[in-house]
């Protein structure tokens, strides 16, 4: 199962507007100091709703070191794997861009990973089980899912931009929810919750969300993480105290993010057709 704690929900509603309704949810990036968040409370600040304390606690499961040894299996696999210029993208597009835990999505998935086994850490398991990562304790096939995304958007748009200008467009917000509440129909409950959280803060703090994603030192990612959550309070109803794991925040992010470029620039995929 997917080991998820959150002492929030998302907003309800279409995914792209839900909290307007409520009023109004890699690439390597240069050094830290290169990138400046202003008027967004950080995390050593008292005030933060994400502290060190909070961020991989051991109430999200079997904490940080765990979850991160999975993802950076899952993340290995996919900087062998997708590369620009091959000609196998279907059963790609079919995983990112299918409808999540229906049959072609899973099938796609796991074919994809099968095809790249030589990439993977254990190769036997990815060639006969379609997974890239694998762990006792968690459900890898969305930490397979979430790295392909990261990687998606490094090598497929490696120049993306995303502004709120484009987040609250109307076009853009119509696109997404035409889009998006068929390919999310069938997320269990503790998926779509996060997931709808995430677009939540992807569509009030895109910029941060593309720093988040294209960064690859430890703090700074920590940091960035803190920063979006607490510049959309609204994404986790208000809550004083906010506990989730970081490696999964991020793919889940990168997710988000992979499905508003979709939404604004109007396209059915940002991964090239076979």
């Amino acid at each position: 199962m997917l080991t998820l704690t959150l002492l929030m929900l998302a907003q309800a509603g279409s995914p792209a507007t839900s909290a307007a309704q409520v009023k109004s949810p890699g690439a390597t990036a240069k050094p830290s100091d290169d990138i400046v968040v202003t008027g967004v409370t950080d995390i050593d600040d008292p005030k933060s709703m994400v502290t060190q304390r909070t961020l991989g606690s051991m109430r999200t499961g079997k904490g940080a070191p765990s979850s991160g040894a999975v993802f950076a299996i899952a993340e290995r696999f996919t900087h062998c794997a997708m590369r620009a210029g091959r000609d196998d993208y279907g059963d790609l597009r079919a995983a990112l861009d299918g409808v999540i835990n229906s049959t072609r999505q899973s099938f796609g998935q796991s074919q994809y990973i099968q095809k790249h086994a030589t990439c993977a850490q254990d190769s036997f398991g990815a060639l006969h089980f379609g997974r890239a990562s694998n762990s006792f304790f968690y459900d890898t096939s969305y930490y397979d899912r979430g790295a392909m995304f990261l990687r998606a958007i490094a090598v497929f748009a490696p120049g993306l931009t995303l502004t709120t200008a484009q987040t609250a467009d109307a076009d853009v917000q119509a696109r997404f929810n035409l889009r998006e509440n068929e390919l999310a129909k069938f997320r269990l409950p503790a998926d779509r919750r996060y997931f709808e959280m995430a677009v939540c803060q992807v569509r009030l703090q895109p910029v941060l969300a593309l720093q988040l994603i294209r960064s690859g030192a430890y703090k700074e990612i920590r940091r960035l993480e803190a920063n979006i959550v607490n510049a959309t309070p609204i994404c986790t109803s208000n809550a004083k105290h906010v506990y989730f794991d970081g490696f999964q925040f991020r793919f889940y992010i990168a997710d988000a993010v992979y499905r508003w470029a979709v939404a604004a620039k109007g396209v059915d995929s940002l991964i090239p057709k076979s």
